[in-house]
């Protein structure tokens, strides 16, 4: 359904709101799987909401995930996105609606994690209370072939509560 979404907006001429259209898009997906309100004492207390995501993979083939590890766990590298409030644009945090691609991702933040087929990863971001009711989305850098540029997956559309 997503596919036939991005060929109608593409043939109207209307961007599409859907930030990656590969084939391991439908192979690995990301998902909000909670929100929690949170005291926050340390240097930012303005960032009071946890949301939990949960990476899937779906394909027959270990998923390469891209990010940085802190003590044993692992961060996967990407953005939130945040919608405009008029139209079906989505904002990175420079400012841009296009993806900058992975040569954007600072070195430090190109560690490699496995994910098996058929196996999930949970990973958490922090948000302010300065951002409840905004729609967001989260990507992530990923490739199913060792020799290909990761690309980009995004979740589908969650508002901060």
């Amino acid at each position: 359904m997503n596919a036939l979404l991005a060929i109608v907006l593409a043939l109207s001429g209307v961007e599409s709101p859907i930030t990656s259209q590969t084939p391991d898009s439908a192979n690995v997906v990301i998902s909000m799987v909670h929100q929690q309100k949170f005291r926050n004492s340390g240097h930012h207390p303005w960032n009071n909401r946890r949301v939990t995501f949960r990476l899937t993979n779906r394909s027959n083939k270990a998923a390469i995930v891209y990010g940085f590890k802190v003590d044993s766990a692992f961060y996967p590298a990407g953005y939130m996105l945040e919608r405009e409030t008029t139209g079906d644009k989505w904002r990175y945090p420079t400012g841009e609606t296009s993806d900058p691609g992975f040569q954007s991702i600072p070195e430090p933040e190109r560690d490699r994690y496995t994910l098996r087929a058929g196996m999930t990863m949970d990973f958490q971001a922090e948000m302010s209370f300065l951002e409840v009711g905004r729609h967001f989305r989260r990507t992530v850098y990923i490739t199913l072939d060792e020799g290909e540029l990761p690309h980009e997956v995004a979740s589908e559309e969650f508002v901060l509560k």
